[in-house]
C-alpha cells in the first residue's frame, strides 16, 4: 500500500485508527522479513514504545497529535483470505505478499 511500517499509541475516537496519536516509531522491515518476522519485530517495538509512552500517559502529560495523514489498516477476514492464498503462510517474505497484493488490485 506504500505507507510506512511501523507502530502507535493513539486515543481512540469513533472512527477506525483516526484517534489523536500519542506516540509513534516507524519500523524498516526488510524485504527479506516474512509475515511472521515482522510482525514479530512490530510487536517488539510497540512493547518498547509503550514502555517509554506510559510514565507521562499515566502523568497525563503525553502528546496528543492529530492525525493528518490516514494510515491504513485491515480487518481480520482480510488476513484470513490473504493466508489461505499464500503456500508458505505465515513464512512468506514480504516482498512476495506486495506482489500478491498488487496482482489483486489489478484484478
Amino acid at each position: 500500500e506504500g505507507t510506512p511500517s511501523g507502530v502507535s499509541i493513539h486515543h481512540i475516537n469513533s472512527g477506525i485508527d483516526t484517534g489523536d496519536i500519542i506516540a509513534q516509531t516507524k519500523v524498516e522491515l526488510s524485504p527479506n522479513d516474512t509475515l511472521s518476522s515482522s510482525y514479530e519485530r512490530l510487536h517488539v517495538q510497540i512493547l518498547q514504545l509503550f514502555s517509554e509512552i506510559w510514565p507521562q500517559i499515566c502523568a497525563g502529560t503525553a502528546p496528543r497529535i492529530v492525525q493528518t495523514v490516514t494510515g491504513s489498516y485491515h480487518n481480520s477476514n482480510e488476513k484470513t483470505d490473504l493466508i489461505a492464498k499464500l503456500p508458505l503462510k505465515w513464512n512468506t517474505p514480504i516482498s512476495d505478499v506486495a506482489m500478491l497484493a498488487k496482482r489483486e488490485i489489478q484484478k
